[in-house]
């Protein structure tokens, strides 16, 4: 059934509009008949409005002059319908039959009568009073407040905008109510001279008069929805405030206005008030009783700790939950509740040159913490930060200042922390910390000594090797603990520089050593690398190492031969031994007691056995053999082997194989054949992973416990000198082993009576409860499974993905959000999808920890109920559609095996229309404009990395392709979106920088960057650093305009792409906004402000704006001359806001809340669960 739209259109292109729907629905299977395809008239409509009213009231089949009339204000009609006692003329009467009960209803659509239809009629009217008149062209608009300038031109064409008009014969803003009013009652009345019936209330159209009560609805009621209270219009407050005469309704008796709801809930009866309080203050009086008297033999509800390691590849933040029983702590490394982690690279050690950086890694990891921590507990559980072998490897002084900004994050993150508990720890403690987990979860902790489990570690930067040693042991190499009363003396060593990365990067140099000093041509060859691939290693070392062709004449030479590779790596390992002054040194000088025992080698040891396809137990004679095969294969039938790896990692392997044999069997001594060493990352039946993160949580725990317990018996999990003492007792379960730390209890027996009154007063308040509950239920309407519900999106951005986590719940069968910190979360990592476009299995990795972030923040119980979609951008959009999907379905993987609600749709690419669209919704839900009037919406400008979007409402009609109608709340908006691809600031400036350098080399000379400061040196030295903003703002206008004499629109701004004129607010969003904050300039500054501070950045020297800025890395630093520059090319120069114009301001935040402006929060509103069948798996309700 189509309506007003269509009724405007001509009988012929409706019938042509029609045959097309017809078509498709004669083939969908339903039943249909051609005339059920239709445009129908305003009256039918009319009826329908009028039906469905009396439907909902109940009074429908009963007495006509007992039904409720309906009056409709759209945006280009208005319809009134009522059953009415008088005689009316055919022209205007329906009669319908309901329930045996006959109704004659008058009906009427009074065409371009509509509220916006309307309100053009009067600024027509205006206009042609100003252009025919003889003075200087201005009328008065009593129906715009005062202050507002209009541009209309004497055609009434252009659009309302604040600031000075361009127009001699503009209109001028009075803001006179009774004025208005009387001109909106002669557009009423226009034609009335024409009536030909008793009754003409409108124009010439017979109108009977009303009876009745009435529901004004649409535009009559989004006027009045902000008046109102409890139902009722707040008249005295209107009258107040806008100088408005009473509105005044026609109602019958006892029947009040329908502006107002239709009806207010009544208070509790005061029977529920006492049933309800009796069972809370009884539940109340047992909990106190309970946690108040009862002493220590009570159970606590779980208790968290987190570890920060600062590894040498990377930081992994670990989230440990654990409770206290009988005053002891219990822990459960394999539930949800007992442990999470997640992982970001680089290590710290890579901030060496910029210790500010890392606090945003540090940052990211202390988010995720929060979001597994409930934030009642999140004072009391204790935050560490434990650097290793990265760190140790830089001077004490880059260590501290690392230190120091990561404590700066940790003090302000929310946790218990200390500035002592962010350190840089020995290796020989982080070997101990791996041994004491080993050994907790193979269930050997606390046994004999000599069947415990050593541990073999090989990281990126050190090697760890730790166990219980039976001979004598140097005191510098001895650690000796006690657990559950057993003392263990443990060897434990960190051989530092001899991490697989570091050894071979030692190997590099060694080889290049002799390459320098040849006399030939400097070639040797690497045994490390496969044939085949080319290594470029300049004689001092530096450089990278890459495939293709060399450019250094001393390179070295893959040779690929595992023997040789294998001997290279004992060299490394051997070397100093010389200098060995002990009884046993395997490694260099460092002494290293014979093994005993079985052993784990983790790490490193695990992942190249992982990647061989070796099993746990293999024995070190597969390794061998499988280094062998790899090493002798050619590169190119390697990377056909292992598509999916990236080069530097799939290189490394020739070297790890031979390294782990040189290392266990030529050098530790460990037999081809020998079984007790086994390659593993886990441990235990509950495959708790062998970190050494956890070892020291586990020490850490006990001693806090201890200390808080006020028990004599003292626990010092601190690795001293030569001693580490922990109490501990282990208690065996059916199937499992869980370690219980002890301190003295003596709490006293609890006596019967007090039982038996505990036992009384329980059974009282449950029965109560119940009773309330069952109340509620049957007679309130309240639902106890309108709880809080989840919804995740994933946005894959161009420069990183940010997962969003929101938290909602229903009230009537409608979602409700609220943005605030318990509700809302969200974790960004970098960087983009589309740049794993040569590798899309590496795409897996960041999403899997994204929803390990979003499963923080989801309770297990409702994961399968919770909703999880991918939504990609223009990072994307720019890749191949066969190079898309890769990678979409890689995340498809992710997300099918996440636990959440997901169906393979739901990741995709989205266009750029529907990201400005989201946009626009989250703006106008933020600002509380959604489900209002579509004039008094705010538009959305976004400049992105890149594409930029433009999206608002506009009255203009739009070529297909640029506009899309979305509904909410009832209310119909017309939206034009347009998504500018590759006019994105990172985008535009590479493509503008492009261009100079292919000028440069068209003229086989220098030409000059005006929009980078003078000074910076480029790395193509064919372009100058000029810094002149005049200049840049030339230069980025022509990139905006390029294109622009193929515009077949009437209006182009931006190239050949359609853009009405721009109506109503806008907030300019992302770059807009940091570029904005940058410059230090307010939301609401002028555009000119703008100018001001871009012209001063551009002029400076690049030395004086690295002083002045030092926080700021250079990458994003010398951008700013260019973005601020096309920022004003862009929002002044092409889509023509006003240097003074006060209706756009830069935002990243909306409303009272403060609601971030991200487009995966529309995206989250439009596509939410509205109903409770939803999270039954039944019907769904989508929004837009």
């Amino acid at each position: 059934m189509a309506t007003a739209g269509m009724r405007l259109l001509e009988a012929s292109v409706q019938e042509r509009i029609l045959q097309v729907t017809r078509r498709v629905l004669r083939s969908s299977g339903f039943k249909f008949r051609d005339e059920s395809a239709s445009v129908i008239s305003g009256s039918d409509e009319g009826v329908y409005a009028w039906v469905v009213a009396n439907y909902a009231l109940g009074s429908l089949g009963g007495d006509p002059l007992q039904t409720t009339g309906i009056a409709e204000l759209g945006g280009a009609s208005a319809q009134v319908t009522f059953v009415s006692s008088e005689h009316v003329p055919s022209e205007f009467l329906r009669t319908i039959t309901y329930g045996n009960v006959s109704y004659r209803i008058y009906s009427h659509s009074f065409l371009n009568l509509g509220q916006d239809a309307a309100h053009e009629k009067l600024w027509e009217s205006l206009n042609n009073l100003a252009a025919n008149s003889t003075e200087k062209g201005i009328v008065t608009d009593p129906c715009t407040p005062k202050g507002y300038i209009l541009d209309k031109n004497s055609t009434g064409e252009g659009v309302v905008l604040p600031g000075e008009s361009k127009f001699t014969d503009s209109l001028q803003a009075a803001g006179n109510f009774s004025k208005c009013r009387s001109a909106a009652f002669n557009i009423l009345q226009e034609g009335k001279e024409k009536c030909h019936y008793k009754h003409c209330s409108i124009g010439s159209t017979f109108t009977p008069n009303l009876r009745g009560s009435f529901l004004a609805t649409e535009n009559f009621f989004h006027t009045s929805k902000r008046r109102e209270f409890c139902g009722e219009l707040d008249i005295n407050k209107l009258k107040h405030k806008s100088d408005m005469d009473p509105l005044h309704l026609h109602t019958q008796p006892g029947q009040r206005s329908s502006l107002a709801k239709p009806k207010c809930k009544p208070k509790k009866s005061i029977i529920l008030i006492i049933v309800g309080s009796a069972a809370i203050a009884l539940i109340i009086f047992f909990v106190c009783y309970t946690f108040l008297l009862s002493g220590r033999n009570r159970r606590v509800s779980l208790r968290y700790s987190v570890v920060i390691d600062g590894g040498s590849s990377g930081t992994r933040v670990h989230v440990f939950g654990y409770r206290i029983e009988s005053g002891n702590p219990v822990f459960d490394f394999s539930g949800d509740d007992g442990y999470a982690s997640m992982k970001l690279s680089p290590g710290l050690s890579s901030y060496a040159g910029d210790p500010e950086g890392a606090s945003v890694s540090v940052a990211e990891l202390v988010e995720f913490a929060k979001g597994r921590v409930p934030k009642r507990v999140l004072k009391e559980s204790e935050i560490r930060l434990m650097a290793t072998a990265g760190m140790r490897l830089l001077e004490a002084s880059v260590q501290e200042r690392i230190l120091q900004v990561t404590r700066r994050v940790l003090r302000s993150s929310g946790f218990k922390f200390r500035d002592e508990s962010a350190s840089v720890i020995s290796g020989s403690d982080e070997g101990v910390y791996a041994w004491v987990v080993a050994n907790y979860a193979l269930g050997s902790l606390g046994g004999d000594p000599l069947q415990t489990t050593g541990i073999a570690e090989l990281g990126g930067a050190s090697a760890q090797v730790t166990f219980v040693s039976s001979e004598h042991v140097p005191s510098e190499f001895l650690r000796t603990i006690s657990y559950g009363n057993v003392s263990y003396r443990i060897y434990s060593h960190s051989f530092l520089n001899l991490g697989q990365d570091a050894a071979h990067e030692k190997l590099w140099e060694s080889l290049n050593s002799p390459a320098a000093n040849s006399t030939g041509k400097g070639i040797i060859t690497d045994p490390c690398t496969p044939k085949g691939y080319i290594l470029d290693k300049n004689s001092t070392g530096e450089g990278v190492v890459l495939p293709g062709e060399s450019k250094f004449t001393d390179s070295l030479q893959a040779a690929g031969n595992f023997s040789k590779c294998r001997s290279a790596a004992f060299n490394i390992l051997q070397e100093g031994k010389e200098k060995c002054h002990y009884k046993h040194c395997s490694i260099g000088s460092t002494f290293t007691p014979n093994l005993r025992g079985s052993f784990l080698a983790t790490e490193n040891f695990f992942h190249t056995s992982k990647f061989f396809a070796l099993r746990e137990k293999d024995w070190l004679s597969a390794m061998i053999s499988a280094g062998e095969s790899f090493c002798g294969d050619d590169w190119s039938k390697l990377k056909v082997k292992h598509p999916t790896f990236k080069d530097e990692s799939l290189l490394r392997y020739c070297f790890s194989s031979a390294y782990i044999v040189s290392m266990l069997h030529d050098s530790l001594g460990v037999a081809l054949d020998d079984q007790r060493v086994e390659f593993a990352s886990e441990a235990g039946e509950k495959g708790i992973p062998l970190d050494w993160a956890l070892g020291a949580f586990i020490l850490n725990t006990a001693t806090a416990i201890s200390d808080n317990s006020g028990s004599k018996t003292k626990m010092k999990p601190e690795i001293e000198e030569d001693t580490l003492k922990v109490q501990m007792i282990p208690v065996h379960r059916k199937s499992s082993t869980t370690y219980v730390f002890t301190t003295k209890s003596e709490s006293k027996p609890t006596k019967p009576i007090l039982l038996l009154v505990l036992g009384l007063f329980l059974s009282i308040a449950i029965t109560l409860a119940f009773l309330f509950v069952l109340y509620m239920i049957l007679f309130s309407g309240w639902n106890p499974r309108s709880s809080f519900r989840y919804s995740v999106v994933i946005d894959a951005g161009s420069s990183g993905s940010r997962a969003h986590v929101f938290r909602y719940w229903l009230e009537s069968g409608k979602p409700v959000f609220d943005f605030g910190e318990e509700n809302y979360a969200s974790l960004k990592l970098s960087p983009g999808l589309s740049s794993y476009a040569d590798n899309p299995q590496g795409a897996s990795v960041s999403v899997a920890e994204l929803v390990e972030f979003a499963k923080g923040r989801v309770p297990k119980e409702m994961l399968k109920k919770s909703e999880i979609r991918l939504m990609a951008t223009a990072g994307m959009r720019l890749l191949d559609v066969s190079v898309q999907e890769e990678i979409l379905e890689v995340t498809r993987g992710v997300l099918r095996s996440s636990g959440f609600k997901f169906q393979d749709e739901w990741a995709s690419v989205i266009s750029g229309f529907d990201e400005g669209m989201y946009a626009w919704v989250v703006a106008n839900y933020a600002l509380g404009s959604l489900g209002g009037d579509p004039l008094h919406t705010t538009g959305i400008v976004e400049l992105g990395g890149a594409s930029a979007q433009v999206t608002f409402v506009s009255s203009e009609t739009a070529p297909p392709g640029f506009s899309r109608t979305i509904s909410y709340g009832g209310v119909s908006y017309k939206i034009y979106s347009h998504s500018f691809l590759h006019y994105g600031q990172d985008e535009a400036q590479e493509e503008i920088l492009k261009s100079l350098q292919n000028s440069a080399a068209n003229k086989d000379g220098i030409v000059t960057d005006p929009c980078t400061p003078k000074g910076y040196v480029y790395d193509n030295n064919s372009v100058l650093a000029a810094g002149n903003y005049s200049a840049c703002r030339s230069v980025t206008l022509a990139k905006l305009q390029d294109g622009k004499e193929n515009c077949a629109f009437e209006q182009c701004s931006i190239g050949s792409t359609f853009t009405p004129d721009l109506q109503g607010k806008f907030l300019a969003t992302e770059n807009f906004y940091h570029t904005s904050k940058f410059f230090g300039l307010d939301e609401k500054d002028w555009l000119s402000e703008m100018i001001k501070a871009g012209k001063s950045f551009c002029g400076e020297e690049w030395s004086k704006l690295k002083e002045k800025y030092p926080t700021t890395k250079e990458k994003y630093l010398d951008g700013y001359c260019f973005s601020s520059a096309y920022i004003i090319s862009m929002l002044h120069d092409s889509l023509g806001f006003a240097l003074d114009d006060e209706r756009i301001e830069f935002a990243n935040k909306a409303g009272e809340k403060g609601i971030a402006l991200d487009w995966a929060l529309g995206a989250f509103i439009l596509n939410t669960d509205t109903t409770i069948s939803a999270y039954n798996g039944r019907s769904r309700k989508m929004l837009g």
